[in-house]
């Protein structure tokens, strides 16, 4: 099982997380909580790239048979110093052997306070 992408790989979440920052309300979390935004948006795929292998990844079942289906909540530190949960959905495409990234978002509550619930890797 290859429950991460490799670090040298994005596996379709460039794009993705691209796609996400255009979204008014996923956006504006990310540029609040952690200052991420479009101009700077190859720094946040380079931030989940380099931390998703210290958190586990927990299997999620997929319903309608795509996939082996992985959630990977981090903690990230973002340019403006805050540190966020990031929950990131992956799926493993049982048709083309490949992963991709499905989901991004800052994991807060509606309190707004932060979800710690990024458990690091064991070992």
């Amino acid at each position: 099982m290859r429950p991460y992408p490799p670090a040298n790989k994005g596996h379709g979440a460039t794009l993705f997380i691209i796609y996400r920052l255009q979204e008014v309300h996923k956006a504006r979390a990310f540029q609040t909580y952690l200052g991420y935004n479009l101009s700077n948006a190859d720094e946040l795929i380079q931030n989940v790239l380099e931390n998703i292998g210290q958190y586990e990844a927990v299997k999620k079942q997929d319903p309608k048979g795509y996939g082996e289906r992985l959630t990977v909540t981090m903690m990230l530190k973002g340019p403006n110093g805050k540190e966020e949960p990031v929950r990131t959905g992956w799926i493993i495409d049982k048709e083309k052997d490949e992963i991709r990234m499905t989901s991004i978002y800052v994991n807060r509550r509606k309190t707004g306070k932060s979800q710690r619930k990024a458990k690091k890797k064991k070992g």
